[in-house]
């Protein structure tokens, strides 16, 4: 069940983020349902998918077989923690560089991936390699330029920011709803260990690659795939701004929506669909 900016689920509720998490979520059933038309059941793979709080569960929870890998011990662990008995989700913990399938998969997710990827390229091929014929490949890649990359180095030079930020929510959290913070997120998540866990449990999680539109063409295009997607995520995306607004609806509905008016270019980050060319 959608409503707008918020996914009502069976055992959780996803509200949208400055990230554009519902958005994503949208975007990757589109096309899922999409090649879906001429394929009863497809097989899902999710690249790097962490605890899988959001998009490996909430898939699994949609009725769509999906299988999560992270090299991660740890997040995986919590990935299996937190799936339950869900009959439609596994994970695996494995570094999908050194994976030998082939023809595999008919959608492959990677989401939040590539910008940790040393070697991008490589890591596509590894994608194109493991996909059935004309199998779908759905990206999602922050802008390396955009506002996010901006805020995380304001964040190096003045860290006390991001304190400072969450003190500010809970002021206005409880100034405004006479609840605490603790109380205001356990009554909109359920169940109460979903909403305490990360996307991932990793304590090393940093960019290597900062992306432009042209480079992630290219890099796409040179790699296999037949792009058929590209389009703005949101406008502006960070850890402090989150903080700051993530209750305030009306500019997270706004920041969603302008992402597909503005050129690519000024978009916090992007949602790719393509398709493996040969």
């Amino acid at each position: 069940m959608k409503k707008e900016g918020i996914i009502v689920l069976k055992d959780f509720i996803i509200r949208e983020t400055t990230f554009g998490i519902v958005r994503r979520l949208v975007f990757l059933e589109k096309h899922i349902l999409s090649l879906m038309r001429f394929k009863e059941k497809v097989t899902i793979l999710d690249i790097g998918c962490g605890t899988g709080i959001n998009v490996t569960l909430p898939l699994a929870e949609r009725g769509y077989s999906i299988l999560g890998v992270d090299n991660d011990i740890k997040t995986i662990e919590k990935a299996k923690e937190l799936a339950g008995n869900n009959p439609n989700v596994a994970f695996k913990c494995t570094d999908f560089l050194k994976w030998e399938g082939k023809c595999q998969f008919d959608v492959i997710i990677c989401s939040e991936v590539l910008e940790h990827i040393v070697n991008p390229a490589f890591f596509l091929s590894k994608i194109h390699r493991t996909l059935c014929s004309r199998g779908l490949l759905l990206l999602t890649v922050p802008n390396g330029y955009g506002y996010f990359e901006f805020e995380q180095l304001i964040l190096k030079v003045m860290p006390f920011l991001s304190k400072w930020s969450d003190n500010l929510q809970h002021w206005i959290v409880r100034h405004f709803s006479g609840q605490t913070l603790k109380e205001r997120h356990n009554w909109e998540w359920k169940p109460e260990n979903y909403q305490r866990a990360w996307s991932t449990m990793a304590r090393e999680n940093k960019h290597v690659n900062r992306f432009t539109v042209h480079e992630l063409r290219n890099l796409l295009v040179k790699s296999g795939f037949e792009i058929i997607e590209f389009k703005g995520r949101t406008f502006l995306a960070g850890n402090v701004l989150n903080s700051l607004v993530r209750d305030w609806d009306s500019f997270l509905e706004w920041n969603t929506k302008i992402a597909e008016r503005l050129p690519l270019w000024i978009c916090s980050g992007w949602m790719i669909a393509a398709l493996k060319d040969k």
